[in-house]
């Protein structure tokens, strides 16, 4: 799965450019920050950027590898993240609130079969047409 979408990443000309553009003007932006505050690596993020940048608009076929490097990191990225993300929803937000329900004796679903029932229909309440309803409906 994480291996098909790997191998779709598409590397045209124009999506390197706006890579090369994208993130070494991230890395350049850093670069002049760290030139400001005087930081040790200020060379490095600069040079890099600026690098990457002219790479982005005179070779863009150059930065193949690094743009495939960078997505496939996305990618596994985006796969590990969104089950950690998923399963803390359900165990610490979704679970509890079953619990919850099941202590109080609340059933929204409603499914208990009832041998005595002619129909599981539910009769509404007959409401009169309003036009006023449907202009606002949110």
């Amino acid at each position: 799965m994480i291996a098909e979408e790997i191998k779709q990443i598409k590397a045209t000309p124009a999506e390197l450019r706006k890579f090369g553009l994208t993130i070494g003007g991230l890395l350049s932006v850093i670069g002049i920050i760290l030139i400001i505050l005087h930081a040790k690596n200020k060379l490095i993020f600069s040079g890099l950027g600026f690098l990457i940048m002219f790479l982005g608009l005179t070779l863009p076929k150059a930065l193949t590898w690094v743009y495939k490097l960078w997505m496939g990191l996305s990618v596994v990225l985006g796969f590990i993240s969104t089950r950690i993300i998923l399963s803390i929803l359900f165990y610490f937000v979704l679970t509890p609130i079953k619990f919850l329900y099941k202590f109080t004796g609340k059933n929204f679903l409603d499914l208990k079969i009832e041998k005595s029932a002619a129909s599981y229909w539910r009769k509404r309440p007959v409401i009169t047409f309003d036009k006023s309803q449907y202009e606002k409906q949110f």
